[in-house]
Protein backbone atom coordinates (compact mmCIF):
# COMPACT_ATOMS: atom_id res chain seq x y z
CA UNK A 1 0.00 0.00 0.00
CA UNK A 2 1.64 3.12 -0.74
CA UNK A 3 0.61 6.79 -0.88
CA UNK A 4 1.47 9.06 -3.96
CA UNK A 5 1.71 12.77 -3.72
CA UNK A 6 1.66 13.32 -7.80
CA UNK A 7 1.61 11.13 -9.82
CA UNK A 8 3.60 10.29 -13.39
CA UNK A 9 1.40 9.03 -16.48
CA UNK A 10 1.44 5.45 -17.67
CA UNK A 11 0.91 3.40 -20.34
CA UNK A 12 -1.88 0.51 -21.20
CA UNK A 13 -2.43 -2.31 -18.74
CA UNK A 14 0.20 -5.21 -19.54
CA UNK A 15 0.57 -8.63 -18.72
CA UNK A 16 1.96 -8.23 -15.16
CA UNK A 17 -0.65 -5.52 -14.49
CA UNK A 18 -3.35 -8.17 -15.23
CA UNK A 19 -1.26 -10.51 -13.09
CA UNK A 20 -1.42 -7.87 -10.47
CA UNK A 21 -5.56 -7.99 -10.26
CA UNK A 22 -4.72 -11.65 -9.80
CA UNK A 23 -2.52 -11.04 -6.72
CA UNK A 24 -5.11 -7.94 -4.86
CA UNK A 25 -7.38 -10.36 -5.37
CA UNK A 26 -5.66 -13.21 -3.93
CA UNK A 27 -7.62 -14.06 -1.15
CA UNK A 28 -10.57 -14.16 -2.69
CA UNK A 29 -9.32 -15.95 -5.47
CA UNK A 30 -8.18 -18.56 -3.09
CA UNK A 31 -10.78 -18.92 -0.62
CA UNK A 32 -12.76 -19.55 -3.80
CA UNK A 33 -10.66 -21.95 -5.53
CA UNK A 34 -10.39 -24.17 -1.63
CA UNK A 35 -14.07 -23.75 -1.01
CA UNK A 36 -15.18 -25.33 -4.04
CA UNK A 37 -13.78 -28.10 -4.11
CA UNK A 38 -14.84 -28.79 -0.46
CA UNK A 39 -18.15 -28.42 -0.83
CA UNK A 40 -18.35 -30.80 -3.62
CA UNK A 41 -15.73 -32.91 -1.48
CA UNK A 42 -18.46 -32.50 1.20
CA UNK A 43 -21.39 -33.10 -0.51
CA UNK A 44 -20.08 -36.34 -2.43
CA UNK A 45 -18.98 -37.96 0.85
CA UNK A 46 -22.67 -37.02 2.51
CA UNK A 47 -24.05 -39.22 -0.32
CA UNK A 48 -25.79 -42.67 0.18
CA UNK A 49 -23.06 -45.43 -1.22
CA UNK A 50 -25.13 -46.83 -4.73
CA UNK A 51 -23.73 -49.72 -7.01
CA UNK A 52 -24.57 -50.71 -10.35
CA UNK A 53 -24.36 -54.06 -11.36
CA UNK A 54 -24.80 -55.11 -15.38
CA UNK A 55 -25.41 -58.46 -17.53
CA UNK A 56 -26.13 -58.30 -20.75
CA UNK A 57 -28.54 -60.31 -23.17
CA UNK A 58 -28.14 -61.70 -27.03
CA UNK A 59 -30.82 -61.08 -29.24
CA UNK A 60 -31.72 -63.12 -32.09
CA UNK A 61 -33.97 -62.77 -34.92
CA UNK A 62 -33.41 -66.15 -36.65
CA UNK A 63 -36.42 -68.73 -36.45
CA UNK A 64 -34.93 -72.31 -37.07
CA UNK A 65 -38.71 -73.67 -37.54
CA UNK A 66 -39.86 -70.90 -40.37
CA UNK A 67 -36.41 -71.99 -42.15
CA UNK A 68 -37.73 -75.69 -41.93
CA UNK A 69 -41.49 -75.04 -42.54
CA UNK A 70 -40.70 -72.30 -45.23
CA UNK A 71 -43.32 -69.50 -43.25
CA UNK A 72 -42.08 -65.84 -43.28
CA UNK A 73 -40.06 -65.26 -39.98
CA UNK A 74 -42.55 -62.07 -38.66
CA UNK A 75 -39.33 -60.31 -37.22
CA UNK A 76 -37.59 -60.10 -40.52
CA UNK A 77 -38.14 -57.39 -41.75
CA UNK A 78 -38.48 -55.38 -38.74
CA UNK A 79 -35.68 -52.12 -38.57
CA UNK A 80 -32.60 -53.40 -36.68
CA UNK A 81 -33.38 -50.12 -34.21
CA UNK A 82 -37.09 -51.06 -34.21
CA UNK A 83 -36.64 -54.25 -33.26
CA UNK A 84 -34.31 -53.18 -30.09
CA UNK A 85 -36.45 -49.98 -28.62
CA UNK A 86 -39.41 -52.67 -29.00
CA UNK A 87 -37.58 -55.32 -26.80
CA UNK A 88 -36.34 -52.86 -24.34
CA UNK A 89 -39.81 -51.80 -23.80
CA UNK A 90 -40.75 -55.39 -23.49
CA UNK A 91 -38.48 -55.78 -20.62
CA UNK A 92 -39.83 -52.77 -19.07
CA UNK A 93 -43.30 -54.74 -18.55
CA UNK A 94 -43.88 -55.01 -14.40
CA UNK A 95 -44.64 -58.94 -14.96
CA UNK A 96 -40.93 -59.60 -16.31
CA UNK A 97 -39.65 -57.04 -12.85
CA UNK A 98 -41.98 -58.88 -10.87
CA UNK A 99 -40.71 -62.19 -11.85
CA UNK A 100 -36.63 -60.79 -10.98
CA UNK A 101 -37.54 -59.81 -7.40
CA UNK A 102 -39.16 -63.16 -6.80
CA UNK A 103 -35.79 -64.97 -8.54
CA UNK A 104 -33.45 -62.47 -6.67
CA UNK A 105 -35.39 -63.60 -3.25
CA UNK A 106 -34.72 -60.09 -2.28
CA UNK A 107 -37.79 -59.30 0.44
CA UNK A 108 -37.94 -55.40 1.06
CA UNK A 109 -37.70 -54.95 -3.02
CA UNK A 110 -40.60 -54.62 -5.07
CA UNK A 111 -41.17 -54.48 -9.03
CA UNK A 112 -42.11 -50.86 -8.67
CA UNK A 113 -38.43 -50.39 -6.85
CA UNK A 114 -36.90 -52.56 -9.29
CA UNK A 115 -38.28 -50.30 -12.37
CA UNK A 116 -37.36 -47.28 -11.10
CA UNK A 117 -33.54 -48.52 -10.41
CA UNK A 118 -32.72 -50.19 -13.67
CA UNK A 119 -32.40 -49.50 -16.91
CA UNK A 120 -32.50 -51.47 -20.14
CA UNK A 121 -31.02 -50.07 -23.29
CA UNK A 122 -29.37 -51.10 -26.48
CA UNK A 123 -28.48 -49.75 -30.09
CA UNK A 124 -29.24 -50.08 -33.72
CA UNK A 125 -25.75 -51.78 -34.21
CA UNK A 126 -26.11 -54.45 -31.98
CA UNK A 127 -28.70 -56.67 -30.71
CA UNK A 128 -27.72 -56.75 -27.19
CA UNK A 129 -29.56 -55.30 -24.32
CA UNK A 130 -27.84 -53.86 -21.35
CA UNK A 131 -30.20 -54.44 -17.87
CA UNK A 132 -28.35 -52.26 -15.42
CA UNK A 133 -29.30 -52.01 -11.51
CA UNK A 134 -28.61 -49.84 -8.73
CA UNK A 135 -28.59 -50.14 -5.39
CA UNK A 136 -27.65 -48.96 -2.25
CA UNK A 137 -25.90 -52.95 -1.51
CA UNK A 138 -23.65 -54.44 -4.23
CA UNK A 139 -24.46 -57.89 -4.00
CA UNK A 140 -29.17 -56.77 -4.54
CA UNK A 141 -27.33 -54.76 -7.18
CA UNK A 142 -25.44 -58.12 -8.89
CA UNK A 143 -28.68 -60.29 -7.88
CA UNK A 144 -31.87 -58.50 -9.22
CA UNK A 145 -29.64 -57.55 -12.85
CA UNK A 146 -29.18 -61.39 -13.27
CA UNK A 147 -32.48 -62.32 -12.27
CA UNK A 148 -33.89 -59.55 -14.38
CA UNK A 149 -32.39 -60.74 -17.78
CA UNK A 150 -32.69 -64.26 -17.06
CA UNK A 151 -37.19 -63.44 -16.69
CA UNK A 152 -36.92 -61.63 -19.50
CA UNK A 153 -35.49 -64.33 -21.75
CA UNK A 154 -37.58 -66.49 -20.51
CA UNK A 155 -40.65 -63.93 -20.62
CA UNK A 156 -40.04 -63.66 -24.36
CA UNK A 157 -39.95 -67.15 -25.13
CA UNK A 158 -42.91 -68.29 -23.53
CA UNK A 159 -44.06 -65.25 -25.89
CA UNK A 160 -43.25 -66.88 -28.58
CA UNK A 161 -44.83 -70.70 -28.08
CA UNK A 162 -47.61 -69.28 -26.64
CA UNK A 163 -49.37 -69.33 -30.04
CA UNK A 164 -48.87 -72.89 -30.79
CA UNK A 165 -49.61 -73.98 -27.60
CA UNK A 166 -53.10 -72.18 -28.30
CA UNK A 167 -53.01 -73.89 -31.81
CA UNK A 168 -52.26 -77.60 -30.26
CA UNK A 169 -54.95 -77.01 -27.63
CA UNK A 170 -57.41 -75.96 -29.92
CA UNK A 171 -56.66 -78.57 -32.31
CA UNK A 172 -57.02 -81.32 -29.42
CA UNK A 173 -60.03 -80.14 -28.77
CA UNK A 174 -61.38 -80.72 -32.16
CA UNK A 175 -60.08 -84.35 -32.29
CA UNK A 176 -61.75 -84.67 -28.61
CA UNK A 177 -64.95 -83.58 -30.68
CA UNK A 178 -64.78 -85.85 -33.57
CA UNK A 179 -63.62 -88.98 -32.09
CA UNK A 180 -66.46 -88.72 -29.29
CA UNK A 181 -69.03 -88.66 -32.58
CA UNK A 182 -67.09 -91.90 -33.72
CA UNK A 183 -66.21 -89.90 -37.18
CA UNK A 184 -62.03 -91.14 -36.21
CA UNK A 185 -61.70 -92.84 -39.63
CA UNK A 186 -63.41 -89.22 -41.48
CA UNK A 187 -60.66 -87.45 -43.36
CA UNK A 188 -61.23 -84.27 -41.56
CA UNK A 189 -59.92 -86.09 -38.31
CA UNK A 190 -57.19 -87.66 -40.23
CA UNK A 191 -56.34 -83.87 -41.71
CA UNK A 192 -56.82 -82.33 -37.85
CA UNK A 193 -54.56 -85.43 -36.50
CA UNK A 194 -51.49 -84.34 -39.75
CA UNK A 195 -52.04 -80.73 -38.09
CA UNK A 196 -51.44 -81.81 -34.44
CA UNK A 197 -48.19 -83.70 -35.02
CA UNK A 198 -46.77 -80.03 -37.49
CA UNK A 199 -48.06 -77.96 -34.35
CA UNK A 200 -45.71 -80.58 -32.04
CA UNK A 201 -42.70 -80.34 -34.42
CA UNK A 202 -42.94 -76.66 -34.65
CA UNK A 203 -42.80 -76.62 -30.78
CA UNK A 204 -39.69 -78.83 -30.58
CA UNK A 205 -37.78 -76.58 -33.25
CA UNK A 206 -39.10 -73.39 -31.59
CA UNK A 207 -35.87 -72.38 -29.55
CA UNK A 208 -34.88 -69.50 -27.45
CA UNK A 209 -34.03 -66.23 -29.73
CA UNK A 210 -32.39 -64.39 -26.79
CA UNK A 211 -29.83 -65.91 -24.12
CA UNK A 212 -28.03 -63.96 -21.44
CA UNK A 213 -24.61 -63.70 -22.37
CA UNK A 214 -22.72 -61.70 -19.21
CA UNK A 215 -23.78 -62.08 -16.29
CA UNK A 216 -23.12 -59.24 -13.64
CA UNK A 217 -19.58 -59.81 -12.10
CA UNK A 218 -18.98 -57.67 -9.42
CA UNK A 219 -21.19 -54.34 -8.64
CA UNK A 220 -19.02 -50.86 -9.46
CA UNK A 221 -19.70 -48.11 -6.84
CA UNK A 222 -21.13 -45.03 -8.61
CA UNK A 223 -21.41 -43.19 -5.60
CA UNK A 224 -19.92 -41.39 -3.93
CA UNK A 225 -16.56 -40.66 -5.82
CA UNK A 226 -14.67 -38.07 -4.06
CA UNK A 227 -11.86 -38.40 -6.54
CA UNK A 228 -14.00 -37.65 -9.52
CA UNK A 229 -15.66 -34.64 -7.97
CA UNK A 230 -12.17 -33.05 -6.92
CA UNK A 231 -11.00 -33.58 -10.66
CA UNK A 232 -14.61 -32.01 -11.36
CA UNK A 233 -14.85 -29.09 -9.00
CA UNK A 234 -10.71 -27.99 -8.93
CA UNK A 235 -11.24 -26.61 -12.20
CA UNK A 236 -14.50 -25.22 -11.89
CA UNK A 237 -13.16 -23.46 -8.53
CA UNK A 238 -9.96 -21.90 -10.37
CA UNK A 239 -12.39 -20.64 -13.17
CA UNK A 240 -15.06 -19.84 -10.86
CA UNK A 241 -12.67 -17.55 -8.93
CA UNK A 242 -10.80 -16.19 -11.84
CA UNK A 243 -13.78 -14.87 -12.96
CA UNK A 244 -14.84 -13.16 -9.60
CA UNK A 245 -11.97 -12.00 -9.57
CA UNK A 246 -12.17 -10.04 -12.86
CA UNK A 247 -15.32 -9.10 -11.96
CA UNK A 248 -14.39 -7.66 -8.87
CA UNK A 249 -11.78 -5.91 -10.44
CA UNK A 250 -14.23 -4.54 -12.70
CA UNK A 251 -16.60 -3.13 -10.60
CA UNK A 252 -14.18 -2.17 -8.12
CA UNK A 253 -13.64 1.51 -8.34
CA UNK A 254 -10.69 1.70 -6.10
CA UNK A 255 -7.77 3.16 -7.22
CA UNK A 256 -4.40 0.71 -6.90
CA UNK A 257 -1.52 2.10 -7.51
CA UNK A 258 0.34 5.74 -8.70
CA UNK A 259 0.26 4.81 -12.18
CA UNK A 260 -3.66 4.04 -12.19
CA UNK A 261 -4.17 8.14 -10.79
CA UNK A 262 -1.90 9.24 -12.98
CA UNK A 263 -3.95 8.10 -15.83
CA UNK A 264 -6.81 9.63 -14.18
CA UNK A 265 -5.38 12.95 -12.70
CA UNK A 266 -2.41 13.61 -15.05
CA UNK A 267 -0.13 14.81 -12.12
CA UNK A 268 3.74 13.82 -11.47
CA UNK A 269 4.68 11.68 -8.67
CA UNK A 270 7.00 13.16 -5.92
CA UNK A 271 7.44 10.00 -3.98
CA UNK A 272 5.70 6.71 -2.40
CA UNK A 273 5.73 6.57 0.88
CA UNK A 274 4.82 3.38 2.67
CA UNK A 275 2.43 3.25 5.93
CA UNK A 276 3.74 2.57 9.56
CA UNK A 277 2.97 -0.72 11.19
CA UNK A 278 -0.09 0.07 13.32
CA UNK A 279 2.18 -0.32 16.28
CA UNK A 280 3.21 2.69 15.92
CA UNK A 281 1.66 5.77 18.63
CA UNK A 282 1.26 8.84 16.51
CA UNK A 283 3.98 10.70 17.88
CA UNK A 284 6.06 7.38 17.02
CA UNK A 285 4.76 8.94 13.58
CA UNK A 286 7.23 11.44 13.08
CA UNK A 287 10.21 9.19 11.91
CA UNK A 288 12.51 12.34 10.42
CA UNK A 289 12.89 13.34 14.25
CA UNK A 290 12.72 9.92 16.11
CA UNK A 291 14.38 7.74 13.43
CA UNK A 292 16.00 9.67 11.13
CA UNK A 293 18.26 7.09 10.40
CA UNK A 294 16.09 4.48 9.36
CA UNK A 295 15.24 3.35 6.24
CA UNK A 296 11.39 4.48 6.75
CA UNK A 297 13.10 8.35 7.02
CA UNK A 298 15.20 8.10 3.85
CA UNK A 299 11.65 7.89 1.74
CA UNK A 300 11.14 11.22 3.21
CA UNK A 301 14.68 12.81 1.97
CA UNK A 302 13.71 11.63 -1.38
CA UNK A 303 10.27 13.57 -0.98
CA UNK A 304 12.06 16.24 -0.47
CA UNK A 305 14.60 16.13 -3.07
CA UNK A 306 11.70 15.62 -5.25
CA UNK A 307 9.95 18.27 -4.04
CA UNK A 308 12.72 21.23 -4.34
CA UNK A 309 13.84 19.73 -7.72
CA UNK A 310 9.36 20.10 -9.12
CA UNK A 311 9.28 23.47 -7.37
CA UNK A 312 12.33 24.91 -9.40
CA UNK A 313 10.70 26.21 -11.80
CA UNK A 314 7.36 27.35 -9.62
CA UNK A 315 9.68 28.84 -6.61
CA UNK A 316 6.25 28.29 -5.02
CA UNK A 317 7.02 29.20 -0.81
CA UNK A 318 3.03 28.51 0.36
CA UNK A 319 2.38 24.96 -0.33
CA UNK A 320 -0.75 23.44 0.81
CA UNK A 321 -1.30 19.24 1.43
CA UNK A 322 -4.76 18.10 0.72
CA UNK A 323 -6.27 14.51 0.24
CA UNK A 324 -9.63 13.08 -1.08
CA UNK A 325 -10.49 11.35 2.21
CA UNK A 326 -9.27 12.10 6.22
CA UNK A 327 -7.48 8.97 6.56
CA UNK A 328 -4.67 8.89 3.64
CA UNK A 329 -1.97 9.61 5.94
CA UNK A 330 -1.56 13.67 4.69
CA UNK A 331 -0.65 14.84 8.01
CA UNK A 332 2.06 12.38 8.67
CA UNK A 333 3.44 12.83 5.46
CA UNK A 334 3.50 16.94 5.62
CA UNK A 335 4.52 17.14 9.06
CA UNK A 336 7.88 14.72 8.24
CA UNK A 337 8.57 16.41 5.07
CA UNK A 338 8.39 19.71 7.37
CA UNK A 339 11.17 17.92 9.60
CA UNK A 340 12.88 16.99 6.17
CA UNK A 341 13.26 20.29 4.74
CA UNK A 342 14.20 22.01 8.04
CA UNK A 343 16.67 19.02 8.42
CA UNK A 344 18.23 20.36 5.03
CA UNK A 345 18.61 23.36 6.20
CA UNK A 346 15.41 25.55 5.53
CA UNK A 347 13.44 27.71 7.47
CA UNK A 348 9.71 25.90 7.70
CA UNK A 349 6.64 26.95 9.29
CA UNK A 350 4.03 23.90 8.84
CA UNK A 351 0.34 25.46 9.81
CA UNK A 352 -2.58 23.21 10.50
CA UNK A 353 -5.62 24.73 8.81
CA UNK A 354 -7.75 21.32 9.22
CA UNK A 355 -9.81 23.16 12.03
CA UNK A 356 -12.45 20.35 12.11
CA UNK A 357 -9.86 17.32 12.36
CA UNK A 358 -6.41 18.74 13.63
CA UNK A 359 -3.58 16.16 13.68
CA UNK A 360 -0.74 18.17 13.68
CA UNK A 361 -0.99 19.33 17.36
CA UNK A 362 -0.72 15.29 18.61
CA UNK A 363 2.30 14.68 16.44
CA UNK A 364 4.11 17.42 17.39
CA UNK A 365 2.95 17.06 21.42
CA UNK A 366 1.46 20.53 20.78
CA UNK A 367 -1.98 19.51 22.37
CA UNK A 368 -3.81 22.18 24.47
CA UNK A 369 -1.24 25.19 22.75
CA UNK A 370 -2.46 28.51 21.51
CA UNK A 371 -2.56 28.50 17.52
CA UNK A 372 -4.01 29.31 14.68
CA UNK A 373 -7.56 29.87 15.75
CA UNK A 374 -6.63 32.11 18.94
CA UNK A 375 -4.47 34.38 15.65
CA UNK A 376 -7.81 34.47 13.80
CA UNK A 377 -10.04 35.74 16.73
CA UNK A 378 -7.33 38.39 17.42
CA UNK A 379 -6.07 36.84 21.00
CA UNK A 380 -2.47 35.65 20.60
CA UNK A 381 0.06 37.79 17.70
CA UNK A 382 1.06 34.90 14.97
CA UNK A 383 5.09 34.97 16.40
CA UNK A 384 3.79 33.91 19.85
CA UNK A 385 1.58 31.58 18.77
CA UNK A 386 4.55 29.43 16.37
CA UNK A 387 6.35 26.64 18.55
CA UNK A 388 9.85 26.08 17.45
CA UNK A 389 10.57 22.52 17.52
CA UNK A 390 14.07 21.05 17.34
CA UNK A 391 15.21 19.03 14.32
CA UNK A 392 18.36 18.62 15.02
CA UNK A 393 19.69 15.39 16.95
CA UNK A 394 22.42 14.84 18.48
CA UNK A 395 24.34 12.70 16.05
CA UNK A 396 23.25 15.88 13.21
CA UNK A 397 25.19 18.20 15.43
CA UNK A 398 28.15 16.04 15.56
CA UNK A 399 28.21 16.34 12.26
CA UNK A 400 27.30 19.72 11.11
CA UNK A 401 30.47 20.38 10.27
CA UNK A 402 30.15 17.96 7.73
CA UNK A 403 27.64 19.48 5.87
CA UNK A 404 30.67 20.80 2.66
CA UNK A 405 30.68 16.45 2.31
CA UNK A 406 26.53 15.98 1.82
CA UNK A 407 25.35 16.17 5.78
CA UNK A 408 22.29 17.50 6.96
CA UNK A 409 22.63 20.77 8.28
CA UNK A 410 19.64 21.86 10.37
CA UNK A 411 17.69 24.91 9.65
CA UNK A 412 14.40 25.60 11.81
CA UNK A 413 10.96 24.02 11.96
CA UNK A 414 7.97 26.16 13.69
CA UNK A 415 4.71 25.00 14.19
CA UNK A 416 1.38 26.90 13.74
CA UNK A 417 -0.93 23.81 15.58
CA UNK A 418 -4.93 24.33 15.05
CA UNK A 419 -5.15 25.74 18.63
CA UNK A 420 -7.76 25.32 21.06
CA UNK A 421 -10.23 26.92 19.46
CA UNK A 422 -10.88 24.91 16.45
CA UNK A 423 -14.73 23.57 17.38
CA UNK A 424 -15.65 27.14 17.06
CA UNK A 425 -14.65 28.49 14.57
CA UNK A 426 -15.76 27.41 10.86
CA UNK A 427 -15.75 28.68 7.24
CA UNK A 428 -12.46 30.57 7.92
CA UNK A 429 -10.81 29.15 5.18
CA UNK A 430 -11.32 31.73 2.63
CA UNK A 431 -11.25 34.59 4.35
CA UNK A 432 -8.88 37.92 4.62
CA UNK A 433 -7.90 37.03 8.49
CA UNK A 434 -5.98 33.63 6.98
CA UNK A 435 -4.77 34.73 4.28
CA UNK A 436 -3.16 37.65 6.45
CA UNK A 437 -1.87 34.80 8.63
CA UNK A 438 -0.19 33.33 5.00
CA UNK A 439 1.20 36.20 4.01
CA UNK A 440 3.56 36.38 7.62
CA UNK A 441 4.39 32.86 7.48
CA UNK A 442 5.54 33.57 4.18
CA UNK A 443 7.86 36.53 5.27
CA UNK A 444 9.09 34.97 8.45
CA UNK A 445 9.83 31.57 6.41
CA UNK A 446 11.69 29.75 3.54
CA UNK A 447 8.93 27.17 2.78
CA UNK A 448 5.70 27.42 4.18
CA UNK A 449 3.49 23.63 4.76
CA UNK A 450 0.01 23.63 5.28
CA UNK A 451 -1.98 20.43 6.53
CA UNK A 452 -5.46 21.39 5.39
CA UNK A 453 -9.06 19.45 5.13
CA UNK A 454 -9.62 16.63 2.57
CA UNK A 455 -10.87 17.83 -0.13
CA UNK A 456 -14.42 15.41 -0.19
CA UNK A 457 -14.78 16.81 3.66
CA UNK A 458 -15.98 19.90 2.83
CA UNK A 459 -14.93 23.70 0.69
CA UNK A 460 -12.16 24.31 2.73
CA UNK A 461 -9.69 22.97 0.49
CA UNK A 462 -10.79 24.39 -2.37
CA UNK A 463 -11.47 27.63 -1.01
CA UNK A 464 -7.30 27.42 0.42
CA UNK A 465 -6.31 26.55 -3.22
CA UNK A 466 -6.56 29.82 -4.32
CA UNK A 467 -4.25 31.33 -1.24
CA UNK A 468 -1.44 29.21 -1.91
CA UNK A 469 1.04 28.70 -4.58
CA UNK A 470 1.20 25.09 -5.22
CA UNK A 471 -0.99 21.91 -4.08
CA UNK A 472 0.19 18.84 -3.21
CA UNK A 473 -2.47 15.63 -3.62
CA UNK A 474 -1.96 12.82 -1.08
CA UNK A 475 -4.00 9.40 -1.51
CA UNK A 476 -3.69 6.22 -0.43
CA UNK A 477 -3.77 3.26 -2.77
CA UNK A 478 -6.58 1.01 -1.80
CA UNK A 479 -8.49 3.93 -0.62
CA UNK A 480 -9.28 6.68 -3.00
CA UNK A 481 -11.94 5.87 -5.44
Amino acid sequence: MQRACELRRTEGMTLLDYLNVLARHKLLVGVVTLLVPAAALYFTLGQQPRFEATAEVLLSRQDLASALTSVPNPNGDILPERFTSTQARLARVPEVAQRAVAEAGVADRTAEDLLESSTVSGDATTDILVFTVTDSDAAVAIALAEAYAVQFTEYRHELETASLGAARTEVDERLTELRAAGSKRSRLYKNLLEKRRELEVLEALQTASSSVIQRPAEAEQTRPRPLRALAFAVPLGILLALALAVVTHLLDTRVWSAPEIAQRLKLRLLGRVPDLPRRFRPRDRLIMLNRPGSPRAGVFRVLRANLELANRTHAASTIMFTSARSDEGKSMTVANLAVALARAGKDVVLIDLNLHEPAIEGLFRLKDRAGMTEVLAGAVEFEHAVKDVPVRSTQSSRRAKGAASGFEVGGRLRVLPAGTLSGTLADVAGTAAVSDVLDRAKDAADVVLIDTPPLLGGADAIALSAQVEAVVLVTRARKAR
